[in-house]
């Protein structure tokens, strides 16, 4: 990570304190279970989350934390993924802003693989509206030396009333090396909907692909959610179905992904149609890579 996002999220751990008497926030937390089936291969998993969105007067920061793992046959994958976005409204529509964001992979067969995104961004919202444009860089750990990445994307999100929204993210990452460079892509639409009060349902679709190596993961997400009290919070009981196929370099991979869920509603949190713990949210939220994409496709 850069000395730049570093001394950015240690100057917000300081000042955090003192603001904090005057902070609105919401929070989801969440914990799930997933099983994953790929060319005749199971392994299942957990996932725990956290989404906040801190707010301060003209300032605001969203903060995301997320672990997951996979097991088959004793062999893990796990991943742990930050990321933070302050930023500050110059008025009511327009918010300029930082980003940095971290995944951690850890397979057991190796060294952990970290990748670090972070860059600028602004923001534009009204009633029913909200679009994110961002521009940043990747370091790719070992290999950040070597290897320049630079990432461009977007996030969108429609509200049409208070029933449903539709939203898309995408991003685009160029990979430079010696003269060279090579591109990759993330881009996935979504939509959901409340039924009643208290059930929703939503959709997505997400395509990851390399290009001239003719690589490419379609995901295809579709879900339901439950909202009830308990205690006196609303808790959100959800699960999703996803399909997942990929060609060339995953030549034939064909796998399907379920998971269950429960996530609390915190602070000023009311509504949670697309919990943490699906690839539909991954979309919605957007990725900050193109490789951080790539994971999302399959639940990371």
């Amino acid at each position: 990570m850069s000395k730049h996002a570093v001394a950015l999220v240690a100057g917000i751990a300081v000042a955090t304190p003192a603001l904090a008497q005057n902070l609105d926030y919401s929070t989801a937390v969440g914990l799930s279970y997933t099983s994953f089936n790929a060319e005749g291969e199971n392994a299942d998993g957990i996932s725990l989350f956290s989404e906040t969105e801190l707010r301060f007067g003209q300032f605001s920061a969203d903060f995301d934390l997320g672990f997951d793992t996979l097991k088959d046959d004793g062999a893990e994958l796990r991943n742990f993924s930050m990321a933070l976005a302050p930023r500050y409204w110059v008025t009511d529509t327009i918010g300029l802003g930082v980003y940095v964001a971290r995944d951690s992979i850890d397979a057991d067969v190796g060294d952990i693989v970290n990748l670090d995104s972070y860059g600028i961004e602004a923001t534009f919202r009204n009633a029913v509206f909200e679009g994110n444009l961002f521009v940043g860089q990747t370091d790719l750990d070992e290999l950040s030396g070597i290897v320049d990445v630079t990432d461009l994307g977007f996030r969108v999100r429609a509200d049409l009333g208070d029933q449903a929204s539709l939203w898309g993210s995408g991003v685009r990452s160029t990979f430079e090396a010696g003269g060279d460079s090579l591109h990759a892509s993330s881009f996935g639409v979504g939509a959901d909907f409340a039924f009643t009060d208290t059930v929703s349902g939503f959709v997505s679709y997400r395509q990851s692909s390399v290009d001239d190596a003719d690589i490419s993961l379609d995901t295809t997400g579709f879900g339901l959610s439950y909202t009830a009290t308990v205690g006196s919070r609303p808790v959100v009981f959800s699960g999703e179905y996803a399909k997942v196929s990929g060609d060339d370099l995953v030549t034939g991979l064909e796998g399907e992904r379920l998971s269950i869920g429960a996530t609390l509603l915190l602070g000023d949190a009311r509504r949670k149609r697309t919990p943490g713990h699906t690839v539909s949210s991954s979309v919605l939220n957007g990725e900050r890579s193109a490789l951080s994409g790539l994971l999302g496709g399959v639940g990371f």
